[in-house]
């Protein structure tokens, strides 16, 4: 990161200690574990209100290679408004690169990214590896800090695009090698699958925090309800070929109906 950025922020949430013993940047430590989205708060505010016109938010498992941040800075002054400009995501344990839901009208598509362009009309960027902007952020403000965990660049894309008018590309020469969960093949039914190996603790945030998404833009936004639809129907069957697939599944299911309720 620090080949690639002027200034490097660490937000610490609640590492071991002596983890970060040879980290060359600037450490933020918050003494517990308050969620990517506070951290990423943290993070976004610190930066901007040192001045800075953009910020790019990464994951511990993420590496940026040579040349990252300026083909991301490249494709967001090509486009006429501010935008936020994701990374091309090279997943390390598929090793491939990722294929990103495209708006299509009223339903979505999947579709690659080439190396030296720009997709538009993207649903969404993870977070890791995402550009954003001084005017993005003055326009839409931070994350949402009380998801926690998961879906937390969902919210954030969608909430830019349907409240701010604000557009979300990827940029193909900006190449982010990722690691989403363990993805361990297994064979399931007779089919290779590759489940994200995600803890009890994490799955509940992820069907509870989409299920929101959901009840929020069932309405609004018919592409991301097809796509989403769609991806949960493959995540919860994924859950099956978990190690305590049953104990997932169940907690899974409560969780989503949870996200119906939720008011936070």
């Amino acid at each position: 990161m620090t080949r690639e950025c002027k200034t490097v922020y660490v937000i610490d949430n609640g590492s071991a200690a002596g983890s970060l013993k040879s980290v060359k940047a600037k450490i933020v430590r918050l003494g517990k574990n308050t969620g990517i989205a506070h951290a990423q708060n943290v993070g976004l505010k610190l930066a901007f209100d040192k001045g800075a016109d953009g910020v790019i938010l990464f994951d511990h498992d993420s590496t940026p290679r040579k040349g990252f941040s300026a083909a991301l800075w490249q494709a967001y002054r090509a486009e006429e408004n501010p935008t936020i400009v994701g990374a091309q995501i090279y997943d390390i344990n598929t090793q491939h690169f990722s294929k990103y839901p495209t708006y299509a009208g009223p339903v979505f598509r999947r579709r690659a990214c080439g190396a030296d362009a720009v997709l538009r009309g993207a649903m969404l960027a993870i977070a890791s590896g995402t550009l954003i902007s001084r005017a993005v952020y003055e326009r839409v403000g931070g994350m949402e800090d009380t998801l926690f965990i998961d879906y937390v660049d969902w919210e954030y894309c969608l909430r830019a695009r349907y409240r701010h008018g604000i557009a979300t590309v990827i940029c193909g020469a900006a190449v982010l090698e990722h690691a989403r969960g363990e993805r361990k093949a297994r064979r399931f039914l007779g089919v290779t699958v590759r489940p994200p190996g995600y803890s009890l603790f994490r799955y509940r945030h992820m069907f509870r925090n989409r299920a929101l998404l959901f009840r929020r833009y069932f309405f609004k936004a018919p592409a991301f309800i097809g796509f989403e639809f769609v991806a949960t129907c493959r995540d919860f069957l994924l859950l099956f070929s978990e190690e305590r697939p049953l104990q997932k599944v169940f907690a899974a299911v409560a969780a989503w109906f949870r996200g119906f309720l939720y008011t936070a």
